[in-house]
């Protein structure tokens, strides 16, 4: 319904409620800094205020914001179904790069150190230099769609696809470590 609401922890109450203009949202929001961030499917990334549910500033990328965003530093990183995968400052919400890695990006991304990895509905998993775009590492999912976001430990990337398979990538080359 193009709304996001924030509800009191304490006791539950509506303390405010943000419109996106009827453009649906199905992304998780991230939290960080006094500052929430959502993606809708307008194409927009907003940035609302935590304590007012104000806008700080909105964020126009090519096509629909259906996967959550991440955030390292004072940037935060996103994709679209175009394809395309973006880095914003937190703060403005200038951009600071945008590279076209794929097919439609659902998911979204995770990242660890300057790393940012991301998989497509296109059956591919893609990991990004978040300081620049680049591109490190492609690798194949067989074919298979990826709806999910990734995520990261020690260094391994974890990640499931829509065949059921569920994979263990190695986050500094993207070889399978197993599947």
């Amino acid at each position: 319904n193009g709304r996001l609401n924030a509800y009191s922890l304490s006791n539950g109450n509506a303390k405010w409620e943000f419109s996106t203009g009827n453009s649906k949202i199905e992304s998780s929001p991230l939290v960080s800094d006094g500052t929430v961030y959502i993606g809708a499917h307008n194409g927009s990334l907003y940035a609302v205020t935590t304590n007012a549910g104000t806008l700080r500033w909105k964020f126009q990328a090519r096509a629909d914001i259906k996967g959550s965003v991440a955030k390292s530093g004072n940037t935060v990183i996103f994709g679209d179904y175009s394809g395309t995968i973006y880095a914003v400052n937190a703060t403005t919400g200038t951009e600071i790069w945008r590279q076209t890695i794929g097919k439609r990006l659902y998911g979204g991304p995770a990242i660890s150190g300057n790393t940012a990895v991301i998989g497509d509905v296109g059956g591919q998993v893609v990991a990004v230099d978040i300081r620049n775009g680049r591109v490190r590492w492609r690798r194949s999912t067989g074919g298979a769609a990826v709806y999910s976001s990734p995520a990261i430990a020690r260094g391994t990337v974890f990640i499931g696809s829509y065949n059921g398979a569920f994979q263990a990538l190695d986050l500094a080359n993207g070889n399978v470590r197993w599947t």
